[in-house]
């Protein structure tokens, strides 16, 4: 998202109006991200959608779907716990080699 400095500068005469309405454009756009990296979550192979996208959205997106995942293996059992750690190492593996 590109933010043209005068438009920031004419709307902030303080340093602290203009980091405060620089940090709010960094938010927005951060969520904007955030929300298409979850979707493109489901429909790219995980180990290029990881190389494809900002750290930070990263981090938020597998900590929701392992947060989601995890939620479903408690709830079908201890299989399903071991199947899912066996996926999860295999996609770290895929990641760090």
């Amino acid at each position: 998202m590109y933010i043209p400095y005068h438009t920031i500068t004419t709307t902030c005469h303080k340093k602290a109006s203009y980091l405060a309405v620089f940090l709010f454009f960094c938010t927005l756009y951060y969520h904007q991200v955030i929300g298409e990296s979850l979707d493109a979550y489901l429909e790219a192979e995980r180990g290029l959608w990881v190389k494809e996208w900002p750290g930070q959205a990263v981090l938020a997106v597998t900590q929701f779907y392992w947060t989601m995942y995890v939620h479903e293996a408690l709830r079908k059992g201890p299989e399903a716990m071991q199947e899912y750690l066996e996926l999860n190492n295999k996609q770290i593996d895929e990641i760090v080699v």
